[in-house]
């Protein structure tokens, strides 16, 4: 598939199978790095010492000896791809266009190529903003120096022309942003191809290196009420919010600027069923793997069996 992309200079259109192809790749490309692996070790570590604080220090540890603590999983890497993996059906409902660097220079990558942004939230809201469930994420993939994939919410964007999937760039800050997003977000590497423009991919970075975050798994205790609370673990966001010339908020949506106390999912029927799904695994009545459960959802819907929506119970 993108073999197909390079040579034709086109990508697949929303709903094809050669899309689905693709952003089951992003979503594994995603998930199968070092970050997104040490990422989840983090927040499972800071969330089991939030949980068992009090405890831990009444055994006899010290603040000291609590902050010297990490918990981790024996399987890591392979358990985040295997995690990971569930997230594949949010991908689908996601615009995809193909960025085109169009001879003003070339696309960087890194060791963690998968970023997810979310532009129309960033600031708006004190936690999380970028999972692939949320409205307004923004998808960035670069496929080669040239090409770069982007994959957005198409009720909060418009990218490039409309009914044109390849959107050439035309202004060199576009290319700049693009890849200090990918700076921004590389866990230890950057990569690229030209070394003669080496020089200029540095001194773009020097001008926002400061937003580094290494340290970006947050897990925040809100109280709930009398003896109870809310364990909410995210990844920080960057501030980085530069504008572009190909892609803009639609103009119907422009006029949201406020705070929300929340972000809604883009498709809340899905993130039910996930839900669903999630508490059948962890009670053992069903195995594990959303694309799984929601193909047998599929099989029985189109086979015209029943015509409600289902719940594990039918599993």
């Amino acid at each position: 598939v993108i073999r197909g992309i390079l040579a034709s200079g086109l990508i697949a259109p929303h709903g094809t199978a050669e899309d689905a192809v693709l952003k089951t790749h992003v979503c594994l490309q995603w998930t199968r790095t070092r970050a997104f692996s040490e990422g989840l070790d983090s927040s499972f570590s800071q969330t089991l010492k939030a949980l068992y604080r009090e405890k831990i220090l009444r055994a006899g540890f010290s603040e000291s000896d609590l902050e010297g603590i990490e918990f981790g999983r024996e399987e890591g890497p392979r358990d985040a791809v295997a995690n990971g993996a569930d997230y594949i059906p949010f991908f689908e409902d996601l615009e995809p266009k193909l960025v085109h660097a169009n001879g003003l220079g070339e696309f960087v990558t890194s060791d963690d190529p998968v970023v997810l942004l979310n532009p129309f939230y960033l600031g708006r809201f004190p936690g999380g903003i970028a999972g692939p469930a949320l409205e307004g994420t923004v998808v960035l993939f670069p496929l080669s120096p040239d090409y770069l994939a982007i994959f957005y919410d198409r009720k909060c964007y418009r990218v490039g022309a409309p009914g044109k999937r390849t959107v050439p760039l035309g202004f060199m800050s576009d290319l700049v942003a693009l890849n200090n997003h990918h700076f921004l977000n590389a866990f230890e590497n950057l990569y690229h191809r030209d070394a003669s423009l080496a020089p200029k991919h540095v001194t773009e970075f020097s001008k926002v290196k400061n937003l580094r975050n290494r340290s970006r798994q947050v897990v925040r205790e809100a109280p709930m009420g009398p003896g109870k609370s809310l364990l909410h673990s995210f990844t920080e966001p960057i501030n980085y919010k530069p504008p572009t010339s190909f892609m803009k908020v639609l103009r119907s949506r422009r006029g949201e600027t406020e705070p929300v106390p929340r972000i809604p999912d883009r498709n809340p029927a899905l993130s039910q069923h996930f839900n669903a799904y999630f508490e059948a695994v962890r009670a053992g009545k069903i195995p594990k793997g959303f694309v799984g459960y929601i193909a047998r959802i599929a099989e029985r819907v189109l086979a015209d069996e029943e015509k409600v929506i289902w719940s594990p119970n039918h599993f």
